[in-house]
């Protein structure tokens, strides 16, 4: 993609995020699971998860596990849900970024859905 360059710092992190959850905060299927959850709070445990994931940046010090599995104790995360949650996150990020590291991150969150799409299914039984 000719203009688009690969995503690379934490000014990268942050336009990405907030361009993001912009997007799946309104998603018919995805927005509930955000009702009633304070972004300004969220947003940067958000981005310091993905500069963690990313660039190896410290400062990440959530469980997304925990937090997941009691979201999903509230309401179910489906596979469906996931699926969704990926495609927005790619479209976002090749919207944004195109390149190696933009790559990395597609590639990592759908490894990181996996486990965790597994590991939520695995707690319900």
């Amino acid at each position: 993609m000719e203009g688009i360059r690969d995503i690379s710092n934490s000014d990268d992190v942050k336009v990405f995020v907030a361009r993001f959850y912009a997007d799946i905060t309104t998603h018919p299927a995805l927005g509930p699971f955000f009702t009633g959850l304070d972004l300004e709070e969220h947003l940067p445990r958000i981005r310091a998860f993905w500069e963690m994931i990313l660039f190896g940046n410290t400062g990440y010090g959530t469980n997304v596990m925990e937090v997941h599995a009691l979201l999903h104790a509230q309401h179910p995360i489906t596979t469906e849900h996931f699926q969704l949650w990926l495609m927005a996150f790619e479209r976002t990020m090749r919207s944004l970024f195109a390149g190696p590291k933009a790559d990395e991150a597609i590639q990592r969150a759908g490894a990181i859905a996996e486990v965790m799409r597994f590991k939520l299914n695995a707690t319900a039984r």
